[in-house]
């Protein structure tokens, strides 16, 4: 006896079991016969298309493109496949069964075949110009070639190298950007971004080194070219740091047309033709003695030279001009300079120029209170030379012993200065000598 099976639609004949397998059987007996039907199942084929890279997978098992891109699934499935470019890619539109960017949905009513498309992202490189003088850039794989072609779109994985050239009376000095790496005339980049670089040309500058004052030394420069002495004069381009080597005897005194300055540096932006100037100046003595009955300490500006306390005595070339400082101890006031410093009197700072050996004094002396207060039934302020009060707000100051201060007494509109109690009598001048504490009351009247 024969059997034909006959599957539905929507099943398939998935085989024989028992008494068959072909299936035809002899009747010798009595036999069992098992006709097994499964549903339809159709293949569903991914391929992966385009320039660039990534992935497509399935919400059921099975499709996992690149590694697995082919899977049977029973009729009416409906799958879902969902598209992942790599980092550099971008994913471009499904083909086939689907189309469009949005997740691929997949009726299984027949075999299905379906694409996705990836293609390399793509990024601008922009390249410009700086500096004062010309040149060209050009790029390898080709696309740049600037000055006539400065933009050019590459695909994200690649790398570009960047050729300065500079024209004919200019020279390259330089990229700046993002570069990543850089050689000479030669910048690299990534473009897995969009990226931006300059190429600065300049034209070379004549750079002129002088040499003045009493002493001798050397300047020499970052790039060779000046060592002066020998060599004052050279060609430059960018930014050019000298450097100031004072003979023995000798300091450096100042520079003189410098972009910039640090200790014996001068930095010299090279976008003309410059003349610099170094001083030297031969080395003089300077002295500082601390008189009086009280303490405290002297320094300078440049910091360098006098720390008086601890050192009172400096060697300074010739021509420089210090700030003498003075600061007196809690307790103790500046009294006054002396010597080399005395045109200042009593103000705390002593500009002194070194034109010769000098010896200044500074005079600290204890702290005398004075105390003002303002009486009557009017209005005003009382002042003092040296500074100190200026009452109303400050109406008691500390004075060196023994100096003399004098207060001044100003009416508010409206009112009149009616004369001084304590320490000053009268309406006229009021000079007060500190040699102990004082008190000054001064009245304003109103009509």
């Amino acid at each position: 006896m024969t059997f034909v099976p006959a599957a539905n639609t929507g099943s398939q004949f998935a085989g024989w079991t028992g008494a068959c397998t072909a299936c035809t059987v002899t009747m010798t007996a009595a036999q069992a016969v098992t006709a097994s039907f499964t549903p339809t199942q159709y293949p569903l084929t991914v391929m992966l298309t385009g320039t660039g890279g990534g992935t497509v997978a399935s919400n059921l098992t099975g499709i996992s493109c690149g590694t697995d891109c082919a899977q049977s699934y029973p009729i009416n499935t409906v799958v879902t496949l969902t598209a992942t470019p790599s980092s550099t890619s971008d994913f471009i539109a499904w083909g086939g069964a689907c189309a469009g960017v949005s997740t691929c949905v997949v009726t299984m009513d027949q075999a299905r075949a379906v694409t996705a498309e990836f293609r390399l992202e793509h990024n601008a490189l922009t390249v410009s110009g700086a500096g004062t003088g010309s040149g060209t850039v050009t790029s390898s794989p080709a696309g740049i070639s600037c000055g006539s072609d400065c933009t050019e779109i590459y695909p994200g994985n690649q790398s570009v190298t960047l050729t300065a050239t500079a024209a004919s009376g200019s020279v390259f000095t330089g990229w700046s950007g993002t570069c990543s790496t850089s050689t000479t005339n030669k910048c690299t980049v990534s473009m897995a971004q969009a990226v931006s670089v300059t190429a600065t040309f300049e034209v070379p500058q004549t750079l002129t080194v002088l040499k003045d004052g009493t002493g001798t030394g050397t300047v020499t420069s970052s790039s060779t070219g000046i060592n002066c002495g020998a060599t004052c004069t050279a060609t430059m381009v960018d930014t050019v740091t000298l450097t100031a080597t004072a003979a023995a005897g000798s300091g450096l005194v100042k520079w003189t047309g410098c972009s910039s300055t640090s200790t014996n540096t001068c930095t010299v932006k090279m976008l003309a033709a410059k003349t610099i100037t170094a001083t030297f100046g031969t080395l003089r003595t300077l002295t500082v003695t601390r008189t009086g009955s009280g303490t405290g300490s002297v320094s300078t500006t440049p910091s360098s030279s006098i720390s008086c306390g601890s050192s009172c005595t400096a060697m300074v070339p010739e021509g420089l001009t210090l700030q003498l400082r003075a600061s007196p101890q809690s307790g103790f006031a500046f009294a006054g300079w002396g010597g080399a410093g005395a045109g200042a009197g009593l103000a705390t700072t002593c500009d002194l120029l070194i034109d010769g050996n000098k010896t200044a004094s500074a005079a600290f002396e204890p702290t005398q209170t004075l105390t003002v207060t303002r009486s009557g039934n009017g209005t005003g302020t009382v002042t003092s030379s040296p500074s100190g009060i200026a009452c109303g707000a400050t109406c008691t100051a500390g004075f060196a012993n023994n100096l003399v201060v004098a207060l001044t007494a100003m009416p508010a509109t409206g009112s009149h200065f009616a004369g001084w109690a304590g320490a000053c009598t009268g309406t006229g001048a009021c000079q007060v000598t500190m040699s102990a504490g004082k008190s000054v009351a001064a009245t304003f009247t109103s009509p």
